[in-house]
């Protein structure tokens, strides 16, 4: 797709999801040539996380995180999550249980590791089963999947709408659980994030974006924690 300044912003979210996704098959198959490999660029963005949630840990020793299972090309954080779980985190994992609804479950082992306690979603997605531990509190860091998102930290998924209800309901139980919100990190890769994308008044921006060029610091006022001492 080639973006002119004329029609860059007559693009549509159903649009910029064609683009992504066959750019992103075009990075997976090799036909793209960037100046990393995925396999470098997932390796690369695991690290500047691991860098930062060893700062948060500086405050908050056993940290809260909410992550995602990759799938269709996305960042594929798998190695990180078990450091984290190996420093005495928690991590939990979405499954889906309804209309835009996730319910969070508390990982014991990873997919790769322990497959029956996991399941594939209609999405074709590991997701935990319905016997583990749900966790229903509130966490500290949630990694949030993005098919692309923008300067402004709006992310595009896959129009479900799960994260964007998800973390509008984290921000308004903030004080309930007398915690601060969490720090959403938005994972993707650097030719994903543009300058500007259509937003509905339903969707919820990021606090920042995480990519294998950096973070991008989004909405500075609104983050908890100081990323990068």
């Amino acid at each position: 797709m080639k973006i002119t300044q004329k029609d860059y912003f007559h693009y549509t979210k159903a649009d910029w999801r064609l683009w992504a996704k066959a750019w992103r098959n075009s990075f997976m198959s090799g036909t793209f040539k960037p100046t990393t490999s995925p396999k470098n660029a997932d390796s690369q963005i695991a690290t500047m996380l691991d860098t930062c949630l060893v700062s948060l840990a500086k405050q908050i020793p056993a940290l809260n995180i909410a992550i995602y299972l990759p799938t269709q090309g996305e960042v594929d954080l798998m190695p990180f999550y078990i450091r984290c779980v190996e420093r005495g985190h928690t991590l939990v994992a979405p499954r889906v249980v309804g209309k835009a609804q996730l319910a969070w479950y508390r990982i014991i082992q990873l997919p790769q590791d322990a497959p029956e306690l996991w399941q594939k979603s209609l999405f074709g997605i590991w997701e935990p089963k319905a016997s583990l531990d749900v966790f229903d509190g509130l966490p500290h860091v949630v990694l949030v999947p993005c098919l692309m998102a923008d300067s402004k930290g709006f992310r595009l998924g896959y129009g479900g709408g799960f994260y964007d209800a998800q973390l509008t309901k984290w921000q308004a139980n903030a004080k309930r659980f007398r915690q601060a919100p969490p720090l959403s990190l938005g994972i993707l890769y650097q030719e994903t994030v543009i300058r500007s994308l259509p937003v509905d008044e339903w969707d919820a921006p990021l606090d920042a974006l995480l990519t294998e060029a950096g973070f991008l610091h989004i909405l500075k006022q609104k983050l908890s924690y100081q990323l990068n001492e």
